[in-house]
């Protein structure tokens, strides 16, 4: 669905985060520490007008979160999932790959209008975060990762910046479910493509600057 016809409205309404996600009956025990990590998100920045999706655990077996993309799987079919075995003892991580999930959701909807990810397509909006992540060396790292193993993924762009959106997110949030979360992703080996914090400064300061443009911050 092409939702570049009411480009306005998309781009521009203030909407709650925890009213796009909704987490489902699929686990309940999860519950409660994805909604605690909505109202964090909710706190650091607002967004525009998005559909609301699902929060499942109904990620493919080896994958610790999945999203399904309304430009592949239709409005009915978008959701967000997370790896239910994988997180066995390990729900202090979901806040975490929920982030990175939601990055692909703001950059279908918001940066590509419903048809595909904003920023595999090079929106001119991402254009300063996307220079910004490419000046750095986790950068190199994904790039060189993808020539070893044959194919695109670490470096592909929209993975690129989900893995920045749930880091930034864990910064901005210093004390609360997604810090800890990130640094016990980094800890189990869940998140061992993250960048160090020096490294990863400048890209910090291209997604505040990303937001603030949108009127997002508070």
């Amino acid at each position: 669905m092409d939702l570049s016809g009411d480009t306005a409205k998309w781009l521009t309404a203030q909407y709650h985060i925890y009213d796009a996600l909704n987490p489902g009956p699929d686990n309940p025990a999860h519950t409660a520490i994805i909604k605690q990590a909505l109202v964090e998100l909710n706190d650091i920045h607002q967004i525009g007008l998005l559909p609301t999706i699902p929060v499942g655990d109904r990620a493919p077996k080896d994958d610790l979160s999945f999203y399904s993309p309304r430009h592949l799987h239709g409005p009915a079919g978008t959701r967000i999932d997370l790896g239910a075995a994988t997180f066995q003892g390990k729900q202090i991580e979901l806040p975490f790959h929920l982030a990175h999930e939601f990055w692909h959701d703001l950059d279908e909807h918001i940066w590509g209008r419903g048809t595909g990810f904003g920023s595999d397509k090079q929106s001119p909006a991402l254009r300063e975060l996307l220079a910004a992540i490419k000046k750095t060396r986790q950068y190199q790292w994904a790039k060189e990762k993808d020539l070893l193993e044959h194919r695109r993924y670490w470096a592909r762009p929209t993975e690129l910046c989900a893995r920045a959106y749930s880091q930034w997110a864990a910064l901005r949030s210093p004390s609360g479910t997604l810090a800890t979360a990130f640094h016990a992703a980094v800890a189990s080996g869940h998140a061992s493509s993250q960048w160090t914090a020096d490294d990863f400064k400048p890209v910090a300061a291209a997604f505040d600057r990303l937001f603030a443009r949108k009127g997002w911050l508070p």
